[in-house]
C-alpha cells in the first residue's frame, strides 16, 4: 500500500524556536575604509547551475529555480529535505525517509534504491538515479547501506551552511555528464562568515510523533588573504506510527450510524492472527478457557469475531454486524498501526571550509565534511505460520540399564511390519490426530525493525584563479582544478529466525523412549572433526505464551529462553562506497560580438567509483525464515568514467542568445558516448523570455545496475488484477455485485490457475522479485 505524504506533512507547529546569536567581527574591530571601497568596486563572477561559464550576473539560459536557504529557515524549513520538498519540480523518492512499513512480507521487502533511511530526490518523476546532486557545483557520491545505493543522501548536507539551492529542470548530460538526465540539484553553501552563530529549532505536532529538533553552531573568520568557516549540527526526528494518525486507516471500514445520527466507523483488517489454519480448510482462533468446536481454548471465527476492528467511540450499536465494538486480537489491525509511517532519524553533521590566497590571482581552497546518520525503521510484524506434523515417530529402548537409563545405541524408532516408522499423536498439537494445524501469529522477537548506521567522509582540495598574462588575462580566463574523495560506510541490522534450526526441530521431533520429546539427529563421526552442531531444541509452537489475546498484554515469545535462543538471531549487512573525482576547468571570453563577448568553457574530468556490500552467511545463503527466500549476495565492483567537454555561449543579438555544448564520455564497462545540447533564448524584455532546447542525454550504468548481486524481495501484490479489489470485499466475503473487473480479466485469472474471487481475501499478497546487475548493461540515451 502506498501512503500519501499529506497526512503526516500536514502538521501543526505548536512550538517553533529559532534563536540566533550573531557576534560579527566588525563589531569588535573597525574595518579599513579604503579596503571597503576597493571591495565594493570589485565585481564577482559566478557560475550558475546549468552552465560551466562564469558570468557577472545571476542569469541562465536554462530553467533554474532558486530556493533561498535563509528564507526557507524563516518559514520553518530548516533541513534540506523540507526545503527541496517545497519545489513543485521535485518528486520525492523517499525524500522524507518514509517507507512501505505495512508490506505483507516486510521481512524481505526490497530495500529502497539508496538503502533504509536515506533521503534522495528525483526531478520530473524520473527517479533519484537520473537526478544529479551537487554541493558547490561538485558531484556527491552515492551513500547508503544494503545492495548498491544509487544516489547521494540529502542527510549529508549541513543545513546550517545552506546559502541557496539551485534546481535545474532540464537534461544536462552535455554539461555535467552521467546522471543529469532529469536535471540537477545544486546546493550552494555559505563560504564567508565572521563571528559566531547559534540556532535552535523545534517543532511539535498536533498528533503524537514526528517532532523535530535541530541545534547548530557556525563560526568563521576573514583576513586579508584567507577565510575559514566551521559548523556543527545535530538533528533529531521522532518516529510517526500509523496509529499516531487517526485519519490514516486506508482500509475497509464498517460504518454504523446510531439513532441520534452519530456515525461510528472501524477498520476491518482481514488478515487473521492468534489463530490456527486446520486441514488447509478453515481458521480457528485461540480463545483461552472457552470453545465452540470441542477443543478447549479454540473457537471458530463466529465466536472470535475475526473481522472486528476498532470503533472510534468504543460502543456497541444495536444490530452491529460484526459483534462487540472493541479491539480484537484476531487480525493484524493493531500490528499495522504499530508500524511506522515515517521513521526516526538522528544525524550529526560536521563541516569546514577554508580559502587561502597564494597570490592576487590564485586561491587554494578546502572543504571537509563528516556525517553520521542513525535511524531505526519499524515495519508490520512478520507473521509466523509453520506447518506442523499431527503425527510423529516414537522411540523405544531395546535394553534398559539397571539404573533406568538407556544407552543411545539402544534407542530405536518403533516401526511397522513394513519397516516404516510407527506414528503417534503429536502431544504439542492441541487438535485431534487427523487434524494438521498451522499456528498463525506475530512474535515480538520477530518485530520487523531495521537499524541503520551510516558514516560519510568527504574531502575536497583545489586551486582556482585567473590567468596572469597575455590574451587569457585580457579575456578574463579563469581556471579551477580540484580533487575530491568521498567514502560512505554503513551497517544494517535486522532480526530474523534461523530456518535450518526451525526445520530441524520440526522435522526430527519424536517421542523419546521415556515419553519426553526430543529432536535432532545423532552424529556418526568417529569422535573427531570440525563439525559442532548446536543441540536441537524442541519448540512448542502452540505454547499459550505465543498467542496474544489480551493486547497490549503478553510478550508473544516462546515458553523458554532456550527456544528463543535456538530460533532468533540478527541479519547483518555492511556496505562501503568510495568515489575519487578529478576535475580541471577553464572558462573565459573568446571573442567580441556586437551584442557582447562570446564566452566559453572547456574541461576534463575523471572519476572512480567502487562498492563493497557484504552480507552475513544467513542472508547470503537465504537461511532466514520467510515466506519468500531472503537471499542477497555480495555486491562488489568498481568502474571509472572519463569526460572531456566544451561549452560556448553566443550573444547573437541584445534579445537573442545561443548556447552550444558537447561532451564525450568513456566508461570502463559500457564503452563511450557523445552528447550535445543547443539552447536558444529570446528575451525582448526582462519579464518575458522564450527558451528552446534540443539535444541528447545519457546515463551511464551505475554501481547498482552493474554489480548488484542477486537480491530477492517482494512487492505489494494489490496491483495484481487477480486480487479481489477492496470494494468487492464485504465483511471478509467476496461480493460479485461490487466487483468492477471485466469478465475477460476474471477469465484470464482462471486460465492462470488463480481464483479471482478468493485471492487476497485472507491475507495480503506479496509478489516475489529477484533483482541483479550486469557489467554488460548499456547506457540510457534520449534525444
Amino acid at each position: 500500500m502506498t501512503y500519501p505524504k499529506r497526512h503526516w506533512r500536514n502538521r501543526l507547529y505548536t512550538t517553533v524556536l529559532a534563536a540566533s546569536l550573531i557576534v560579527p567581527m566588525s563589531a569588535l574591530a573597525q574595518q579599513d575604509d579604503a579596503a571597503e571601497d576597493v571591495d565594493s568596486a570589485a565585481v564577482e563572477e559566478i557560475v550558475v547551475t546549468g552552465s560551466k561559464i562564469r558570468r557577472d550576473e545571476f542569469s541562465s539560459i536554462s530553467p533554474v529555480q532558486v530556493i533561498g536557504g535563509q528564507e526557507a529557515v524563516r518559514i520553518g524549513n530548516v533541513d534540506v529535505t523540507s526545503m527541496i520538498a517545497e519545489s513543485p519540480f521535485v518528486f520525492g523518492t523517499q525524500l522524507d525517509g518514509s517507507t512501505n512499513a505495512a508490506a505483507p512480507t516486510s521481512a524481505i521487502e526490497g530495500v529502497p534504491a539508496s538503502g533504509p533511511g536515506a533521503a534522495t530526490v528525483g526531478l520530473r518523476g524520473l527517479g533519484p538515479e537520473r537526478t544529479l546532486l551537487l554541493i558547490n557545483g561538485r558531484r556527491l557520491s552515492p551513500s547508503g547501506v544494503r545492495g548498491a545505493p544509487v544516489a547521494p543522501d540529502l542527510n549529508l548536507v549541513p543545513s546550517a551552511m545552506i546559502d541557496r539551492i539551485e534546481i535545474l529542470t532540464d537534461g544536462a548530460s552535455s554539461i555535467y555528464g552521467a546522471d543529469a538526465v532529469a536535471g540537477v540539484v545544486n546546493i550552494i553553501l555559505r563560504d564567508e562568515f565572521e563571528g559566531i552563530e547559534m540556532r535552535g529549532f523545534g517543532t511539535s505536532t498536533e498528533q503524537s510523533g514526528g517532532e523535530e529538533s535541530l541545534i547548530s553552531f557556525v563560526t568563521g573568520a576573514v583576513t586579508d588573504r584567507s577565510s575559514f568557516m566551521m559548523s556543527a549540527e545535530y538533528f533529531n526526528r521522532e518516529r510517526i506510527l500509523l496509529g499516531d494518525r487517526t485519519d490514516w486507516n486506508e482500509c475497509l471500514l464498517d460504518i454504523e450510524v446510531a439513532p441520534d445520527g452519530t456515525q461510528y466507523r472501524h477498520c476491518l483488517d482481514r488478515r487473521p492472527d492468534n489463530a490456527a489454519f486446520i486441514n488447509s480448510a478453515a481458521f480457528v482462533y485461540y480463545t483461552p478457557g472457552t470453545t465452540d468446536i470441542g477443543v478447549m481454548d479454540w473457537s471458530d471465527d463466529d465466536a472470535a469475531n475475526l473481522f472486528l476492528g476498532r470503533t472510534e467511540q468504543g460502543v456497541d450499536l444495536p444490530g452491529n454486524l460484526v459483534g462487540n465494538a472493541s479491539e480484537t486480537p484476531y487480525n493484524l489491525q493493531q500490528e499495522m498501526l504499530d508500524a511506522q509511517l515515517n521513521g526516526d532519524l538522528q544525524r550529526i553533521n560536521l563541516y569546514g571550509t577554508a580559502n587561502y590566497d597564494l597570490s592576487p590571482a590564485s586561491t587554494v581552497y578546502f572543504e571537509g565534511s563528516y556525517t553520521q546518520r542513525q535511524n531505526k525503521e519499524i515495519f508490520t510484524s512478520e507473521q509466523v505460520f509453520p506447518a506442523l506434523p499431527n503425527m510423529i515417530p516414537q522411540e523405544t529402548c531395546i535394553s534398559v540399564n539397571a539404573d533406568g537409563t538407556c544407552d543411545t545405541a539402544n534407542q530405536v524408532i518403533v516401526t511397522n511390519p513394513d519397516g516404516t516408522p510407527m506414528m503417534v499423536d503429536n502431544p504439542l498439537n492441541p487438535f485431534d490426530a487427523e487434524v494438521r494445524a498451522l499456528p498463525v501469529y506475530s512474535l515480538d522477537g520477530l518485530g520487523q525493525s531495521r537499524e541503520t548506521d551510516i558514516d560519510n567522509l568527504r574531502l575536497v582540495l583545489g586551486i582556482e584563479g585567473d590567468f596572469g598574462s597575455g590574451w587569457f588575462r585580457d579575456k578574463g580566463w579563469f581556471y579551477d582544478a580540484f580533487v575530491s574523495f568521498e567514502e560512505s560506510s554503513g551497517t544494517s541490522i535486522q532480526p530474523g529466525m534461523f530456518e535450518p534450526n526451525i526445520t530441524q526441530s520440526i522435522d526430527t521431533m519424536r517421542v523419546n523412549w521415556d515419553g519426553t520429546l526430543e529432536c535432532g539427529t545423532e552424529r556418526t563421526a568417529q569422535g573427531f572433526g570440525f563439525l559442532t552442531p548446536a543441540e536441537c531444541v524442541v519448540i512448542n509452537w502452540f505454547s499459550p505464551t505465543l498467542f496474544d489475546v489480551n493486547r497490549p498484554g503478553g510478550a508473544r515469545e516462546f515458553a523458554t529462553q532456550a527456544e528463543n535462543d535456538f530460533v532468533f538471531g540478527e541479519v547483518i549487512n555492511s556496505t562501503q562506497i568510495k568515489q575519487q573525482h578529478y576535475s580541471f576547468l577553464v572558462t573565459g571570453e573568446v571573442f567580441d560580438m556586437s551584442a557582447g563577448p562570446a564566452a566559453a568553457a572547456f574541461g576534463i574530468e575523471y572519476r572512480e567509483n567502487s562498492i563493497d556490500s557484504a552480507n552475513d552467511l544467513v542472508r547470503s545463503l537465504g537461511l532466514a525464515s520467510s515466506e519468500v527466500k531472503d537471499v542477497e549476495g555480495a555486491t562488489v565492483g568498481s568502474t571509472w568514467i572519463a569526460d572531456v567537454y566544451g561549452e560556448i555561449e553566443l550573444p547573437l543579438h541584445d534579445m537573442f542568445t545561443l548556447n552550444l555544448s558537447g561532451r564525450y564520455t568513456d566508461e570502463k564497462n559500457f564503452g563511450n558516448e557523445a552528447t550535445w545540447s543547443a539552447k536558444a533564448q529570446f528575451a525582448p524584455v526582462d519579464s518575458f523570455r522564450l527558451r528552446a532546447t534540443a539535444g541528447t542525454t545519457f546515463r551511464a550504468p551505475n554501481l547498482r545496475e552493474q554489480f548488484l548481486a542477486g537480491a530477492i524481495g517482494t512487492i505489494d501484490g494489490t496491483s495484481d488484477p487477480c486480487v479481489v479489489p477492496s470494494e468487492a470485499v464485504v465483511m471478509g466475503m467476496y461480493d460479485p455485485d461490487m466487483d468492477a473487473r471485466s469478465a475477460r480479466v476474471l477469465a484470464n485469472c482462471i486460465l492462470d490457475n488463480t481464483d479471482p474471487t478468493a485471492l487476497g481475501l485472507q491475507a495480503n499478497v506479496g509478489i516475489p522479485t529477484n533483482t541483479g546487475g550486469s557489467d554488460e548493461i548499456k547506457a540510457e540515451t534520449s534525444d
